[in-house]
C-alpha cells in the first residue's frame, strides 16, 4: 500500500537503539550466553540503570537486594531483559515536546497501561510470559507512535477525537488510506520483532475470542484484546459502554464474569501506581476504579431511565398510530358502508348485489353449490306514493325491508334492487326451501300494518325466483338468474299480486338428482326415522356450516371410493377439460351410481357427523344415541365401512 509504505520509509520514524538491535540478535539465537545480554545491556548506560532498578522494584516479585548488572539478569532472565530493555527503548522514542506533546504523553500513558494489564493478567491466568505479555501489550499501538511521528498534527487531531475500536480504525483509514495496526505491524516486521509480537500488534482489534490454532499466538492475541479494553475504560469519555466492552472481552478470552471484573481493575490500577515511575508514566493521571464504576453505574442508569422514557414514547406512539389506524379503518368501513348500503333501508344496494352475484357464481360453479335469487316488488307502490305521499312510501319500503331481513337466514343477502323492488341471493337453497322462503317473505309482509292519519294501509309483496346448480361451461349464469326471477315476478303481478312462483334454471334429470339428494340429507333421515322433531332439526342446522370437503373426499371418507379412484376420475376430468362434474364421471366410469351419488351430494350439503355433534351439543340425543343414528343413517345409503374422517 503506497500510503503505508510512505509512513514506514519516512526519515522521521523512530528507530531502534544499538542495544535493542543487539538483545532482539541475542534473543533469537538458542546458543546466546547469558554474558552476552550482560554485555549488551551494559553499552547502555541510562537501559543498564533501568534494569536495576527494575530488579530492585516491586513490578516482578524480586524480594533480594540486587547491585549488579550481571546478578540483575540472572535474576530477571534473558527474556524478561530483552522485552524490558525494548520498552525502555521504546519510551525514549514516545517523549514529544511542543504542540505535539500532550499526545505524546497520551500515547505513551495508554501503552504503559495496555501492558501491566497484559502482565496483570499472566500472573492471574498463568499464560505466557509475564515479560512477553508486558511487551506485547506495550507495543501493541505502536502505529499510533509511528503515526504521530511522521503524521504530527493531522493525526493527533484525530486521535484527539477520542475515538477507540473500530471506530477509530475506520477513522484512520479514511483519513490516511490505512490504520494504526497496519502501521504498528509493519513497523515491528522491519525492526524484526518475534513474529508473534508483529501478528499481535496487526491483528488485536480482531474479533475475539479463542478460534485455535496457534496458542501462543492466540494468548497474545486474547491478552492485549482486554488491556485495549481496559484503556478504553480507564481512559476514554464514555465509562458505560467501554465498562460494558471489557466485561465482553474479559469473558470471551479469559470466562472473567462480571463479578470479578472489578476486582481486576484495582489489580490493574495498583500494578501502575506502583511501577508508574520506572515506566516514565503519569500515576496521578490514572483514574480510581471505583470512581469509574459510579460513573459508569451513573451513566447506566441515566439510560436505562432514557431507555425507559423512550419505550414509553415509543408505546405511546403506537397506541396513537394504533388508534389512527382504527380511525382509518373505520373511516373507510363507513364510506365502503356509503358506498355499498341503502341509506333508506340500511340493505345493501344494486352494485353490491351485483358483485357478490359474480363471486358466489364462481363458487358454486367450482363446487356444484345451488345457488338462487328472489325478487320482491311491492305491490301498487305508485299509488300508494300518489295516495298518501313519498314520505309514507318512504315508511313502507323501510318497514317492508325490515320484515324482509327478519326472515331470511344468516347466509342470505338482502339488497335494494331500485325503487320498490328488492332482491336475496340464496345460498345453498333446495327447491323445497327456496319455496318455503320465499311464502315466509310473503307472508310476513302481508301481516305488516302502517298506518296513515289514523288509517290502516294494507301491503302486499310479489316474489318471482330461479334457482340452478352452475355448470362448469355455463358463462350465463348470473344473468339467468335475475332474468328468470324478475320474469317470474311479473307474471306474479299479472296473476292477481301477492304471490310467489319459483323456477328451476335445472335440467329435469339435475333436478331429480337434487332431489334426491335433499332427501337423502341426514337431517330428513332424523325425521323420518322419528328420532328428532322438526324444530330440533332446524336449530341443530342452524349451528352447522356447510362442509368444504370435496366429493371424492366424502366418497373416500364414506367408502365408497379409494384414493386411487379419486386420482382416475380427477385425470378424466382433466383430460376432458373440465367440462363434467366429478360425480357425473365417476357414474359413467361405473365407480359408483346414481343413488350413491344423490347421497354423496346430500353429504357435501350436510356433514352427518356435524349434525349429530350439533345435536348432542343441544341435549336432544345422547352422544351414543347420536353416533348410532349416524352409522344406521350411513348403511342406508352406503355398503362399504366408514372410514374415519
Amino acid at each position: 500500500m503506497a500510503a503505508l509504505d510512505r509512513i514506514l520509509n519516512s526519515t522521521s520514524l523512530p528507530s531502534l537503539p544499538t542495544v535493542a538491535v543487539r538483545l532482539l540478535d541475542l534473543s533469537r539465537d538458542p546458543n546466546a550466553a547469558t554474558k552476552s545480554f550482560v554485555e549488551a545491556v551494559q553499552s547502555d548506560p541510562a537501559i543498564s540503570a533501568k534494569i536495576l532498578k527494575l530488579s530492585n522494584s516491586s513490578f516482578l516479585g524480586i524480594r533480594s537486594n540486587v547491585t549488579t548488572l550481571q546478578r540483575a539478569v540472572t535474576l530477571l532472565g534473558t527474556r524478561t531483559v530483552t522485552s524490558m530493555a525494548l520498552g525502555f527503548s521504546i519510551a525514549r522514542q514516545s517523549v514529544g515536546a511542543g504542540p505535539l506533546a500532550g499526545a505524546f504523553k497520551a500515547y505513551w500513558q495508554r501503552s504503559v497501561l495496555e501492558a501491566v494489564v497484559c502482565e496483570t493478567l499472566a500472573e492471574r491466568c498463568r499464560e505466557n510470559s509475564p515479560a512477553e505479555l508486558f511487551l506485547a501489550g506495550l507495543m501493541a499501538d505502536i502505529g499510533q507512535l509511528a503515526m504521530l511521528r511522521v503524521l504530527g498534527g493531522d493525526y493527533a487531531g484525530l486521535a484527539a477525537a477520542g475515538l477507540t475500536g473500530d471506530a477509530q480504525l475506520e477513522a484512520e483509514a479514511a483519513a490516511f488510506g490505512f490504520d494504526h495496526a497496519e502501521a504498528g505491524g509493519g513497523l515491528l516486521g522491519r525492526w524484526n520483532f518475534p513474529p508473534h509480537l508483529v501478528e499481535c500488534a496487526a491483528r488485536h482489534h480482531d474479533a475475539g475470542g479463542r478460534p485455535g490454532g496457534d496458542s501462543g499466538l492466540e494468548e497474545l492475541l486474547g491478552a492485549v484484546r482486554v488491556a485495549s479494553a481496559t484503556a478504553d475504560y480507564f481512559g476514554g469519555s464514555d465509562p458505560a459502554a467501554a465498562l460494558q466492552s471489557l466485561h465482553a472481552a474479559l469473558f470471551a478470552e479469559y470466562g472473567i464474569g462480571e463479578a470479578d471484573a472489578f476486582d481486576f481493575c484495582e489489580d490493574v490500577a495498583e500494578a501502575f501506581r506502583a511501577n508508574a515511575d520506572l515506566f516514565d508514566a503519569d500515576a496521578d493521571a490514572l483514574p480510581e476504579p471505583g470512581d469509574l464504576m459510579a460513573a459508569a453505574n451513573e451513566q447506566l442508569a441515566a439510560r436505562a431511565v432514557q431507555a425507559e422514557i423512550e419505550q414509553a414514547k415509543a408505546e405511546e406512539s403506537r397506541k396513537e398510530l394504533e388508534a389512527a389506524q382504527e380511525a382509518l379503518q373505520q373511516e373507510n368501513e363507513s364510506l365502503r358502508n356509503q358506498s355499498v348500503v341503502d341509506s333508506l333501508t340500511g340493505c345493501f344496494n344494486r352494485a353490491f348485489f351485483d358483485e357478490t352475484l359474480t363471486q358466489e357464481v364462481d363458487v358454486c360453479r367450482r363446487n356444484a353449490k345451488p345457488l338462487a335469487t328472489l325478487f320482491i316488488d311491492v305491490d301498487r307502490f305508485k299509488q300508494l306514493n300518489d295516495t298518501y305521499g313519498h314520505q309514507f312510501g318512504d315508511e313502507v319500503l323501510a318497514g317492508v325491508a325490515g320484515k324482509l331481513n327478519a326472515c331470511v337466514r344468516e347466509s342470505d343477502v338482502l339488497c335494494r334492487y331500485g325503487g320498490e323492488e328488492f332482491v336475496i341471493l340464496a345460498r345453498q337453497p333446495t327447491e323445497s326451501g327456496l319455496r318455503a322462503l320465499a311464502e315466509r317473505l310473503r307472508r310476513g309482509v302481508e301481516e305488516l300494518s302502517f298506518v296513515h292519519e289514523g288509517r290502516v294501509v294494507s301491503v302486499t309483496v310479489s316474489i318471482g325466483g330461479a334457482h340452478t346448480v352452475p355448470s362448469l361451461t355455463d358463462t350465463t349464469v348470473a344473468a339467468d338468474l335475475v332474468r328468470e326471477a324478475d320474469q317470474a315476478m311479473y307474471d306474479c303481478k299479472k296473476a292477481g299480486r301477492n304471490r310467489t312462483e319459483i323456477r328451476s334454471l335445472m335440467s329435469p334429470e339435475e333436478t331429480a338428482l337434487r332431489d334426491e339428494a335433499a332427501r337423502s340429507r341426514f337431517s330428513v333421515y332424523l325425521m323420518r326415522s322419528g328420532l328428532l322433531e322438526v324444530d330440533q332439526v332446524s336449530e341443530a342446522l342452524s349451528r352447522v356450516r356447510p362442509p368444504a370437503a370435496r366429493l371424492g373426499e366424502i366418497a373416500v371418507r364414506h367408502g365408497v371410493m379409494t384414493n386411487a379412484d379419486v386420482e382416475r376420475v380427477l385425470e378424466a376430468q382433466q383430460l376432458g377439460g373440465r367440462r363434467q362434474r366429478f360425480g357425473e364421471i365417476a357414474v359413467d366410469a361405473e365407480t359408483f351410481d346414481h343413488k350413491t351419488l344423490a347421497a354423496l351430494l346430500g353429504c357435501q350439503q350436510e356433514d352427518p357427523v356435524a349434525v349429530a355433534q350439533a345435536i348432542v351439543e343441544l341435549g336432544f340425543l345422547m352422544p351414543a344415541a347420536a353416533a348410532s343414528a349416524v352409522e344406521d343413517y350411513r348403511r342406508s345409503f352406503f355398503a362399504a365401512e366408514l372410514c374415519p374422517a
